[in-house]
C-alpha cells in the first residue's frame, strides 16, 4: 500500500521497466486535469482514476442521485454542492497558479463565509466572501477563472474536492441531512 499519490506514481515509473512483474494502481485525479500541461502519469497505462475528483466526490455523483434528490428538501444539501463547487473552482486555480494565500491557513474564515451564507442558502454571498477572503475580484472568477476552466473542464464532480463537501455537510446547523448521507455512506471512503 502506498501512502499518496506522489509515491505511487515514482512507484510505478520504477518498476516501468521490470518484465518480470506487473503492477497498477487506482489514484484520485485531484485537480491534475486543470493544469495547464497535465502531468506524465495521467498517460501511463498501469496508472487509473475515476471520472471524479476523489473516490468520495465520485461516490457522492454516481452512486446515489437518486437517494440526493429525494432527500434535499430543504435546499441544504444543493447549497453545500454549490458551495463545494465554488471552493473547487478556486481550489482547481490554486493547484497550478499561486494565490498567495493558503487554503489551509484560511480553514476558519471559509468556514465562517459557508456559516454565514446558509441561513438564506445564498451560494454568491458565499462566492462575494471567498474573493474577500483570498484577494480575489469577480472579474477574475468571472472571466480568468472561468476562462481557463471552460477549456479543460469536466463535470462538478472533477472540480469538488470530496472532502469539502463532507466538511460543508459537518458545517450545517441541521444535521440531519449529513446523518442520512454518512449512513448511506455518500460522504466517507
Amino acid at each position: 500500500v502506498c501512502d499518496g499519490k506522489e509515491n505511487v506514481v515514482s512507484f510505478l515509473n520504477a518498476v516501468k521497466d521490470t518484465t518480470e512483474s506487473t503492477a497498477f494502481a487506482l489514484v484520485d485525479i485531484d485537480y491534475d486535469w486543470a493544469k495547464n500541461e497535465p502531468p506524465n502519469y495521467l498517460e501511463n497505462e498501469h496508472i487509473f482514476h475515476y471520472p471524479a475528483h476523489s473516490l468520495e466526490s465520485f461516490k457522492f455523483f454516481f452512486k446515489n442521485d437518486i437517494f440526493i434528490s429525494n432527500l434535499d428538501q430543504t435546499g441544504n444539501i444543493s447549497f453545500a454542492i454549490k458551495c463545494a463547487v465554488i471552493l473547487g473552482r478556486l481550489r482547481a486555480w490554486n493547484s497550478w497558479r499561486d494565490l498567495g494565500k493558503s487554503f489551509e491557513n484560511n480553514r476558519d474564515n471559509v468556514k465562517s463565509a459557508f456559516n454565514n451564507a446558509f441561513p438564506s442558502r445564498d451560494h454568491n454571498l458565499f462566492l462575494a466572501r471567498l474573493l474577500e477572503i483570498f484577494e480575489l475580484g469577480p472579474e477574475f472568477y468571472s472571466n480568468t477563472l472561468a476562462n481557463h476552466l471552460n477549456s479543460a473542464q469536466m463535470n462538478d464532480s472533477f472540480i469538488i474536492h470530496g472532502k469539502d463537501l463532507h466538511k460543508f455537510f459537518i458545517y450545517m446547523q441541521y444535521g440531519g441531512s449529513f446523518r442520512l448521507i454518512s449512513n448511506h455512506e455518500l460522504s466517507l471512503r
